[in-house]
């Protein structure tokens, strides 16, 4: 989709939206971050079960540390994923838009 600036001539310049790769790499965004969720709970759950092989007074502070660490990895795979839907939501309002307009000249 282009989007100009009203001008004619050599200084027009555009907007470039190219919807189909917004929505291609929202689509890979989403599935990669997905897989490393994925992985990440596989790999966590691994360390829980090691975890519980130390003696118990350390236990705690171990869980603790590894919890932060893993508390924000998750918010990194949620951010990714956040960030996917919304490039998803740009390419579709764009694409809207652009019809909306392109439908209000054909009235």
């Amino acid at each position: 989709m282009r989007i100009g600036n009203g001008n004619t001539g050599p200084s027009d310049q555009t907007i470039n939206y190219p919807v189909d790769r917004m929505r291609e790499t929202a689509g890979n965004i989403l599935s990669n971050a997905n897989k490393s969720l994925a992985q990440h709970e596989t790999a966590w759950a691994n360390v829980q079960r090691y975890i519980e092989r130390f003696p118990g007074f350390m236990q705690g502070p171990v869980r603790t540390l590894f919890s932060l660490y893993e508390a924000r990895l998750c918010a990194s795979y949620r951010w990714q994923m956040d960030f996917a839907k919304a490039l998803a939501d740009s390419a579709e309002i764009a694409e809207t838009t652009e019809t909306n307009i392109a439908n209000s000249f054909k009235q």
